[in-house]
């Protein structure tokens, strides 16, 4: 039976594994009508079974060696309390991925983008999660847990990840507004006065002192 150090990094593996496949079902579910989807998507979902194996092959080292050693030693606990941090690190940010893939890929008549925009927020895109992942793995992927070669498709994937072309714009801010109806859309994110006048009267802008008297335009001696 696992130690109490190799059961955490268990654990955490495993829920990295599951939320990665969860993932790749979403991305399996991919129809025509989501073929508008930025190329980083696609990209994305292609590293995915490499992150799984990889996660597997730790795992499976894992179990082999608790069924050998009676007692986990100082190094052996030290060992499995990094790769529980790592892979717990993966599993959130495969977390992350699995909502915006399954906000974006299922079609429900909004453009894409907006979708994509609206659910990734700040620092989200895809790329970026992906290569996070990449990154926690590749920490993982150390002899005896893993060999050198899994380790160089890792890293080759690591560098076709960071070359890609962003999905969503540079610098895009994280509020997005749609406007659905007839009606105006007035939007004030900066600081001050917003006056806006949707009617066919006369609109008077600024600070006044009292008294204030407006004549014409259907006032008489009005006083403010």
């Amino acid at each position: 039976m696992p130690g109490p150090g190799a059961t955490q990094a268990l654990m955490a593996i495993r829920g990295a594994k599951s939320t990665l496949q969860n993932t790749n079902n979403v991305y399996a579910d991919l129809d025509d009508a989501s073929k508008d989807l930025p190329n980083a998507f696609h990209e994305v979902a292609k590293v995915i079974p490499l992150v799984e194996r990889t996660l597997g092959t730790i795992e499976t080292y894992i179990q082999s060696r608790s069924r050998k050693t009676k007692e986990e030693t100082r190094e052996d606990q030290d060992a499995y309390q990094q790769i529980a941090k790592l892979a717990k690190q993966c599993d959130e940010r495969a977390a992350r991925l699995q909502t915006i893939f399954g906000k974006v890929i299922p079609p429900d008549g909004t453009p894409v983008q907006e979708r994509y925009r609206s659910a990734a927020g700040k620092g989200g895109r895809v790329e970026l999660l992906m290569k996070g992942i990449l990154e926690d793995v590749i920490a993982l992927a150390k002899e005896p847990f893993v060999g050198p070669d899994e380790a160089e498709c890792l890293r080759a994937a690591l560098k076709e990840i960071m070359e890609l072309e962003p999905s969503l714009p540079e610098n895009t801010g994280s509020h997005v507004f749609n406007n659905h109806g007839s009606g105006p859309q007035s939007i004030h994110l900066g600081t001050g006065d917003q006056n806006i006048n949707t009617g066919p009267a006369p609109q008077f802008n600024g600070q006044f002192m009292a008294p204030f008297h407006l004549g014409g335009f259907g006032f008489s001696n009005l006083e403010m």
